[in-house]
C-alpha cells in the first residue's frame, strides 16, 4: 500500500473509530455537525458561514499559489473539514498533502472539484 493509500485509509477511517460513520452522500454531514454543536442552529450556521467564507478565500487563491502555499491551504481546512462534516474536502486535502510531484495535479484537481461541491452544498442552504 502507498503512503498516500494508506493515509487515505487512515483519515477515512477517523470518524468510524469515534462511532459516528460520515456521510458521503452530501458534501457536508451536517447530522455530525448537529451532534457536535448539540443541535444549537445558530452555532451551525456560524460554523457553516465560516467554512463557506474559508472555501472560498481558497478557490480565490490556490490558482496563483505555489504548491507549498496550496498545501499549506489544504491543511488548514483539513481538520476544519473534519470538526465539522465536511469529510470529502477534508480527505481531498489530506490526499494533497501527501501528493507527490507526479501525483500533485490530480489530487489539486480533486481538492479543487471537492471545494466548488462543498461551495455548492453551502449556497443551497441559503
Amino acid at each position: 500500500m502507498t503512503r498516500t493509500a494508506a493515509a487515505a485509509t487512515f483519515v477515512n477511517a477517523l470518524p468510524e473509530a469515534f462511532g459516528e460513520p460520515p456521510s458521503r452522500g452530501r458534501a457536508i454531514d451536517l447530522v455530525f455537525l448537529s451532534r457536535k454543536t448539540g443541535g444549537d442552529r445558530k452555532v451551525e450556521r456560524d460554523v457553516l458561514a465560516l467554512l463557506r467564507s474559508q472555501i472560498a478565500l481558497i478557490l480565490q487563491r490556490a490558482p496563483h499559489g505555489t504548491r507549498d502555499e496550496v498545501r499549506q491551504m489544504a491543511n488548514a481546512i483539513r481538520g476544519a473539514g473534519r470538526h465539522v462534516g465536511a469529510f470529502a474536502v477534508a480527505d481531498s486535502a489530506a490526499a494533497l498533502s501527501l501528493a507527490t510531484t507526479e501525483s500533485f495535479p490530480m489530487a489539486y484537481d480533486a481538492f479543487i472539484d471537492e471545494l466548488e461541491r462543498a461551495a455548492s452544498f453551502l449556497r443551497s442552504l441559503d
